[in-house]
């Protein structure tokens, strides 16, 4: 009879353990090699990420007409940011099964990390009851968000241990080589505002709380004077005139504190913008190209680029971010191959659109 009884609750046991471990009875969303990853957690990202997106593009604004916007691909911002967002949680899947491949562990101040973040947040909100019932905007709970950190956590382990130091896919000088050579371009630029910037009174630029120069629209006939100084400035440039003398000619925006000119990346569109990385791209060598913002007119001259090791200290200080970009390109290549093995459930996936769901209101979260 005790036996029937010990029984009884060791079966118990397990099955409140399983019921547990189906994250609250929440649909699988992606499954990997017996891993998956529950709607709540999937949630928690789509939504952590859609609010990174709202913050970190100035153009980005959390309605239809941004979100059904043409992406530089050609498909729609909803479509380029949702497939982003899917690859890196689908990454998070797969690194827990090759965080167990590779045997890893945790480093003592990761675990660290994760317990005092989660510790914080109890003594901030009363405790477990308190932070649960904030959790639930989001739809986690404590022990499911103590699972996304160390999901987290296990990815960057698995990045560290493949392309760190020591790594089998290290980064070496010759990968940082061959990517500033294939990936960036030199160029220098003449600017014509389509506005009028305000100046004070010693000749200076305004600039607003937010450092934009402060400006105000032209009148027609400034229209028309403007447009004039834009035909005259590529017709010299065509006809051979020196590019660094057009500039001082005709640019309203100086650039003589890079006298080389500007180093940029394909993976800078966030800091020029999907218009003049692509019309770099596309620009041949010593070409010249046009490009139209809504603030202003850009006549750019794509120049031949130096050797790496040639590059001075204003030229170097443009390309603090390369290792980085090498590691990211090294990563996509490996993971890429692994997404295709990760099973996704479409209709759970239909539930979750970026465009509809709240973004994560929660900076500490």
């Amino acid at each position: 009879m005790n036996n029937k009884i010990r029984i009884s609750i060791i079966v118990a046991a397990v099955v409140i353990v399983l019921l547990a471990s189906c994250s609250s009875g929440y649909g699988k969303v992606m499954t990997y090699e017996g891993h998956y990853i529950t709607e709540d957690k999937y949630y928690y990202w789509l939504s952590t990420y859609k609010r990174n997106i709202l913050y970190s593009y100035s153009d980005a604004y959390d309605i239809p007409s941004f979100w059904q916007s043409g992406a530089p691909d050609g498909r729609t911002v909803e479509e380029f940011f949702t497939e982003t967002i899917n690859n890196r949680i689908s990454d998070y899947l797969i690194a827990e099964v090759l965080f167990r491949q590779m045997k890893l562990s945790l480093s003592d101040s990761a675990r660290t990390e994760i317990e005092s973040n989660i510790s914080e947040k109890l003594d901030y909100y009363g405790g477990r009851a308190g932070l649960n019932e904030e959790l639930k905007n989001i739809m986690l709970n404590v022990r499911t968000l103590k699972e996304v950190y160390t999901a987290e956590a296990r990815l960057e382990a698995v990045q560290k241990a493949l392309f760190g130091d020591g790594g089998e896919y290290e980064i070496t000088e010759n990968d940082v080589r061959e990517y500033f050579c294939s990936k960036y371009s030199r160029i220098k630029y003449i600017v014509f505002y389509t506005e009028r910037v305000l100046k004070d009174s010693d000749g200076g630029v305004l600039y607003d709380d937010e450092g934009i120069p402060v400006t105000e629209e032209l009148n027609e006939t400034e229209k028309n004077e403007r447009l004039k100084k834009i035909d005259n400035c590529l017709a010299e440039l065509r006809a051979g005139a020196d590019f660094d003398e057009v500039r001082k000619k005709y640019s309203e925006y100086d650039t003589s504190a890079y006298p080389n000119g500007f180093l940029v990346s394909v993976n800078e569109i966030q800091t020029w913008g999907p218009q003049i990385v692509t019309a770099v791209s596309g620009t041949e060598v010593n070409g010249i190209a046009r490009v139209e913002e809504d603030f202003a007119t850009y006549i750019i001259v794509r120049l031949p680029l130096d050797d790496i090791a040639s590059l001075d200290e204003t030229d170097m200080s443009q390309i603090s971010s390369i290792a980085t970009y090498v590691m990211n390109e090294k990563y996509e290549d490996f993971f890429s191959t692994l997404r295709e093995n990760v099973q996704t459930d479409a209709e759970l996936l239909k539930k979750y659109k970026l465009s509809e769901i709240k973004p994560n209101p929660y900076y500490a979260f």
